[in-house]
Parts: structure tokens; C-alpha cells; sequence
């Protein structure tokens, strides 16, 4: 699907985001279900990560015109993991080039006919 960037450089940049995705939501699992610890996660830990996140983030991928998988997967995840989505939101708005990465994948009409289309799940 071409999702995966154009070289070999960037296939290993997209492969390092969506693992540092996973390695936040390994986090978030840890403290899932206790709401003090899920409190203090949303306010310090998810925008601490999101903040070292962003500075791994190469502005060449940004950059990109047409989104990649770790476009989509940043997209997802900030915006759709997490039960509290806004919370997770605020962490990503003062990172400019993850907010660039979801701002790619919301505005773009392939995914907007996707979501429109799909069967709604509970996953």
C-alpha cells in the first residue's frame, strides 16, 4: 500500500514511531483501571512521553504529502485508543509535527471515506 515510505531510511522511521506508540500504550496498560494512577498518567506521564515523542519525530516524514502507516497508527492512537481521547489530544497539541502527522491522516479523504464506511466495533 506504499504506507511504508519511499527508502529504506524512512521505512525505519516509520517502523520507530509506531514501536514508540506501543511502548506508550504499554505504559497506559499498566495503570488502566486505577483511576488515580489514570489520572496522573493523563497529566504527566502521556504529555511527558508525547513531548519525548515528538522530538524523535524526523521533520522529513512530516513532510511527506501523502500519509504513511505511522501517520495513521499516530492518527489512531491519540485520537481513538485511549477512553479519554481529549485528554490524550491535549498532550499532542503543542507537539507540531505529531499534531502535523494526525492533521494529515483527519484531512485526508481516503480516511474520512474509510471511517464513513466502516462497521463500528467495540475495538
Amino acid at each position: 500500500f506504499k504506507l511504508a515510505g519511499s527508502n529504506p531510511v524512512e521505512e525505519a522511521q516509520v517502523d520507530a514511531i509506531t514501536e514508540t506508540v506501543i511502548d506508550i500504550k504499554q505504559a497506559y496498560q499498566k495503570v488502566r483501571g486505577d483511576a488515580e494512577k489514570t489520572d496522573a498518567f493523563f497529566a504527566t506521564e502521556l504529555p511527558e512521553a508525547t513531548a519525548k515523542f515528538e522530538k524523535m519525530v524526523p521533520d522529513a516524514l512530516v513532510a511527506l504529502p501523502q500519509p504513511t502507516h505511522a501517520d495513521i497508527v499516530v492518527y489512531y492512537f491519540y485520537g481513538q485508543f485511549f477512553d479519554r481521547a481529549e485528554d490524550a489530544m491535549k498532550s499532542v497539541e503543542s507537539c507540531p509535527k505529531l499534531k502535523a502527522m494526525f492533521d494529515k491522516v483527519k484531512n485526508d479523504t481516503r480516511a474520512q471515506a474509510w471511517e464513513k464506511k466502516r462497521k463500528q466495533t467495540s475495538f
